[in-house]
């Protein structure tokens, strides 16, 4: 929806209006709105004294160097396979700490990037491209060194994704994935726990789309759909993709004998090409590809009759990442004005939820 703004008020007030339209966007903002131009050093702009512990970040569509983030802080781009209009980290951003300032509690929303390396607890990664280079099936996008609270909902994950155990009270719903989750483990005593729920998850052309020891962990894996190749039959073999050591293993789309399962709720699909049967393969973005068919098999198949994948459920995917709420599509204001003078600006937005 297109909207257009007119009012009179005082050019000091012209960012205020910016302002309360950001936080109809509900996420929590303190402190400073800074936009960030295309081009400019991040890791300045962050570790910048003036840049308090809960300020905002605006990136301008651009290109941008990666950077670390040791403070609170909220970076929000434009959204991803959108042309010229993204906002493309290239290099990693890694979530860490020092002696005095951490990163726990950031947000990184609505960008294009390498990769993402959390360490530290409470980090929400919502509607981001991740986008490995060399082999993406293969490379670790996301790496998740055993933190708190962590949150990944609606990205297009081009690679792999690590949680390494002690992770616990994680949530990864509604992402589309194109490489293998892994839950690592260096100590093959700890386990892990949450949620990988309502995800699209390709697996790299592998037949573990889902990775893991066998320690037992207290993940729940339910809604989701596994994408393996024809020739991924374990039933007779010595590494059965065994999903009792999971809490739960429900509501899934997997293939016939890639994981074994008492649990009726699965669907054991036996066509020899999965997507096919599943997808639509509609839309003019890379994300469009994996809407349902009207007919398929991952249609109601979730708990309580939602579809299973990125798609379903009460948080579904978003095509290109749109950041959450009003997004300020064009803005007009006199580039001079009087001290004390009243001024128009007119201002237009598109709403995302």
């Amino acid at each position: 929806m297109k909207t257009t703004i007119k009012t009179r008020t005082s050019k000091a007030a012209f960012f205020t209006i910016g302002f309360l339209l950001l936080l109809t966007a509900s996420l929590t903002f303190a402190q400073n709105v800074i936009r960030v131009q295309n081009g400019a050093n991040i890791q300045n702009v962050i570790d910048n004294a003036t840049t308090a512990a809960g300020s905002v970040l605006l990136l301008d569509p651009g290109s941008y160097e990666g950077f670390e983030v040791r403070k609170r802080v909220s970076i929000i781009g434009n959204g991803y396979f959108n042309g010229t209009n993204a906002s493309v980290i290239t290099g990693g951003v890694t979530f860490t700490s020092n002696n005095q300032t951490s990163s726990e509690g950031s947000l990184l929303l609505g960008c294009t990037v390498q990769s993402v390396d959390v360490r530290t607890d409470n980090i929400v990664l919502q509607r981001c491209r991740v986008q490995a280079t060399g082999n993406m099936f293969y490379s670790n996008s996301i790496y998740i060194r055993s933190v708190k609270n962590l949150k990944i909902n609606q990205c297009y994950v081009g690679g792999g994704m690590t949680i390494l155990d002690n992770t616990t009270n994680f949530l990864v719903s509604n992402n589309i994935i194109l490489g293998s989750i892994y839950f690592g483990n260096s100590t093959f005593s700890n386990s892990l726990n949450g949620k990988i729920i309502y995800n699209t998850i390709f697996g790299g052309g592998n037949c573990n789309p889902l990775s893991y020891d066998n320690v037992v962990h207290e993940a729940i894996v339910s809604n989701n759909i596994f994408i393996s190749p024809i020739n991924c039959d374990n039933r007779n073999a010595n590494t059965n993709f065994r999903t009792n050591i999971l809490a739960k293993f429900n509501n899934n789309i997997v293939r016939q004998g890639n994981y074994q399962s008492n649990d009726l709720s699965n669907k054991f699909l036996t066509d020899t090409d999965m997507a096919r049967v599943l997808f639509a393969a509609v839309g003019t973005t890379a994300d469009g590809q994996y809407l349902l068919l009207a007919n398929s098999p991952a249609k109601g198949a979730g708990e309580g009759g939602t579809d299973c994948g990125a798609f379903g459920g009460p948080d579904p995917y978003v095509l290109t990442g749109s950041p959450i709420g009003p997004i300020i599509q064009d803005i007009q204001v006199p580039s001079t004005a009087r001290q004390n003078e009243t001024i128009q600006v007119k201002l237009k937005a598109r709403v995302q939820n």
